[in-house]
């Protein structure tokens, strides 16, 4: 009996043990479940919408309403505020009207800003084949022609890249026919607080995290029509409004204008020389009428006659007094430039010889690092928003172009030349030679008179 019952146990607890497996899977499987989607809420993880067969005719035009200036008075509380209900709320138009201000009126700020982004999208581009076939080849060189004839081409380059300070930017694509083609007319850059991120529970049918358009007939904003819209994300892995770096320079910029804000009352104060005169006998009338007299032709704008030892005493600001002011400003400026930039020196000058040079070299470094990402972010979007809908639109069989943009390092003409010399001579390359004129800063003669005279080239 016992060894009758010993291979049904046997049996039996191994059928436990593959539903114990089972149950255990479900579990995993429902926790990793759990996971991905947290993580893709997180991460902000938004399907792109299909692109239609044909280009969206006209372009969605966002509401216009008024600024509300939001950074007159403002203090650090209001301003925790009001980053706080940009994410909850998705509506980024206080904050970037905030954001917007600060910058405007912080030369420091705005100078860094627009230096990165025209870094960037003031230099020169070419559109190169996708692929290696010769239908590649081909497109690259119709896209290119279209573009030739579209105005502002660097003004949208400039507005993608504001991404950096907004988190996110975006710009209308009207699309025309052009003879046989559809082709990119215009750009239509738009403010930042013109959008709105969908939050999870929206009336238009959008993903959470998807950008958002304000319009008279949505204010609460409507989804973007696939294929026009270029649109920018600074970090597409963080919410809109926390993917700013003008929300982390913004303190500063704040911080700043406090510092300034007294400085300039200690100015008014101590600024223009106060003289201050003393008489002995203030009951004499006439003594009082002589130093009011005595104020007047020294021509100070600031003085007093008080009682006391016969003399003229001069009233300024302690010595020294004005490091708490300037310390506070250096501070901000140099938090805003490593927020911007990730160094300092890159808009600050150093000291230090020998050292704060090979400092400067290390920063410049780091600073150019940004600048090739900002290139490839901008690369990114041209492929996505412009290029494959070209394609798409004008049902071209090929391989998308992509926007190659020359973001170089800063050489010396000497070691320009020394490269280039390298390049062709022991490396055989094909190097455009246009472009090496343009980062040495030499122009190439146009007529025989103004070539001159070499071994290399030119008359002998």
């Amino acid at each position: 009996m016992v060894n009758a019952l010993g291979p049904a146990l046997r049996d039996y607890a191994a059928l436990q043990l593959r539903h114990v497996h089972r149950q255990r899977r479900r579990w995993v499987n429902r926790i990793d479940r759990i996971r991905l989607q947290a993580r893709a809420r997180v991460l902000q993880v938004i399907r792109p919408r299909p692109l239609p067969s044909e280009a969206p005719s006209g372009v969605q035009t966002p509401s216009r309403e008024g600024f509300g200036n939001p950074e007159w008075g403002l203090t650090a509380d209001r301003l925790a505020v009001i980053f706080a209900n940009a994410e909850q709320t998705g509506d980024l138009a206080e904050m970037m009207e905030v954001v917007d201000g600060l910058i405007q009126r912080d030369p420091h700020a705005r100078n860094v800003y627009w230096q990165r982004r025209r870094a960037v999208a003031g230099k020169p581009y070419v559109i190169k084949p996708g692929g290696p076939s010769r239908a590649d080849r081909t497109a690259a060189r119709m896209l290119a022609d279209d573009l030739r004839q579209t105005p502002g081409l660097m003004h949208f380059f400039d507005h993608q890249l504001k991404a950096v300070q907004n988190g996110v930017s975006a710009s209308g694509i009207a699309w025309e026919r052009n003879g046989r083609r559809v082709v990119p007319a215009r750009f239509h850059p738009t403010e930042t607080r013109r959008f709105a991120v969908a939050t999870e529970y929206n009336d238009v049918g959008a993903q959470p995290g998807e950008l958002l358009v304000k319009t008279v007939n949505h204010p609460q904003g409507e989804r973007l029509r696939p294929g026009g819209w270029a649109v920018t994300w600074h970090d597409p892995g963080t919410h809109a409004a926390r993917a700013a770096l003008g929300r982390t320079t913004a303190w500063y910029t704040l911080f700043k204008t406090v510092g300034m804000r007294e400085l300039v009352i200690k100015l008014v104060r101590f600024g223009v020389p106060k003289v201050l005169l003393k008489i002995e006998n203030w009951e004499d009338e006439e003594a009082k009428a002589v130093a009011q007299r005595v104020l007047e032709q020294l021509g100070t704008d600031s003085g007093g006659v008080m009682h006391g030892d016969l003399g003229i005493e001069k009233l300024d600001a302690p010595a020294n007094d004005n490091g708490i002011f300037q310390t506070t400003i250096a501070i901000c400026n140099q938090e805003v430039s490593k927020a911007v930039y990730g160094v300092t020196l890159a808009n600050e000058s150093g000291s230090g010889g020998g050292a704060a040079y090979a400092l400067g070299r290390t920063h410049a470094g780091i600073r150019f690092e940004n600048l090739v990402a900002d290139a490839v972010l901008l690369q990114d979007t041209f492929a996505e928003h412009v290029s494959l809908p070209w394609t798409r639109f004008n049902n071209i069989r090929a391989m998308p172009p992509v926007l190659r943009i020359h973001v170089v390092q800063i050489l010396e003409p000497e070691a320009v030349s020394k490269l280039a010399d390298v390049l062709v001579n022991k490396l055989g390359l094909r190097v455009d030679k246009q472009q090496i004129l343009d980062m040495i800063g030499v122009r190439e003669a146009e007529t025989e008179e103004q070539v001159i005279p070499g071994k290399a080239g030119g008359r002998q």
